[in-house]
């Protein structure tokens, strides 16, 4: 029998490659160290929908503090542009 713990480092870059950030942090962040040190190699992708996009945001906002250097997209709804500073507010 095969428990997630037991795949490779490779296997979970590639599923965290199809992952958007808000999912990697909300599924996989706080399971153990090994994943926590496997999210410190990964660059997410912050898609941020406008669909309860508050409600992203502080989470992103919360979980981007140790992950901020890694990020190499963000991609924000257009119905989002009369929010100012939104990136500022996922960075500070």
């Amino acid at each position: 029998m095969t428990r997630l713990e037991d795949f490779s480092n490779e296997i979970f870059f590639e599923i965290f490659e199809y992952l958007h950030a808000i999912d990697i942090f909300m599924g996989f962040s706080a399971l153990n160290q090994r994943i926590s040190s496997i999210l410190s190699s990964i660059h997410p992708r912050i898609i941020i929908s406008s669909s309860d996009c508050r409600h992203q945001m502080k989470i992103l906002s919360l979980n981007l503090i140790n992950y901020a250097h890694q990020v190499i997209s963000i991609s924000l709804n257009d119905s989002l542009r009369d929010l100012s500073s939104v990136i500022s507010f996922l960075f500070t």
